[in-house]
C-alpha cells in the first residue's frame, strides 16, 4: 500500500510543471500562428511554406512548454518534455481532424514528430538552464 500513496506523491509532483509548460506551449503556438497570419496577410506566401509555417510554430510551443516543464520540475527533462510534446501533439492532431476534417497525412505525422523532439530538447535544456541565484 505504501507504493501506491508514493507513487501518487511522484506523479502529482510532475503534474504542476506539466500543466504550466502546456499552457506556456500553447501560448506561443498561438502566438507564432497569429504573427504568422500576419505576414500572410500582406505577403504573397507559396503553399508549400505555408505548411511549413504550421510545422515552425507548432515545435516552437513544443519547445517552449518541455522547456517550460522541466524548469520547473528541475530533473527528468528529458522525460517531461517528451509528455508534453506527445500531449501537443495530440491535441494539435485532434483539432486538425475535428475542427479542420483534415485526414492523418504525412504533415500531420511530420508535426507530430517535430512536435516530440522539440518539446524533449526544450526538456534537457530546461533542467541543465542556470537557475537565477539571489546576491546576498
Amino acid at each position: 500500500m505504501a507504493n501506491v500513496s508514493t507513487n501518487t506523491v511522484k506523479t502529482n509532483r510532475y503534474l504542476k510543471p506539466i500543466a504550466f509548460g502546456l499552457i506556456a506551449g500553447f501560448i506561443v503556438t498561438i502566438l507564432s500562428l497569429v504573427v504568422f497570419a500576419f505576414i500572410m496577410a500582406y505577403k504573397d506566401i507559396p503553399q508549400s511554406l505555408i505548411s511549413t509555417m504550421a510545422v515552425v510554430a507548432a515545435g516552437l510551443g513544443g519547445f517552449v512548454s518541455g522547456f517550460t516543464s522541466a524548469k520547473l520540475a528541475k530533473n527528468r527533462g528529458l522525460f517531461i518534455g517528451a509528455v508534453t510534446g506527445v500531449i501537443i501533439s495530440v491535441v494539435i492532431l485532434l483539432s486538425a481532424t475535428m475542427v479542420l476534417k483534415e485526414s492523418i497525412g504525412i504533415l500531420a505525422l511530420t508535426k507530430f514528430v517535430v512536435v516530440i523532439v522539440s518539446a524533449s530538447i526544450g526538456g534537457i535544456m530546461g533542467v541543465n538552464s542556470r537557475q537565477k541565484r539571489r546576491k546576498k
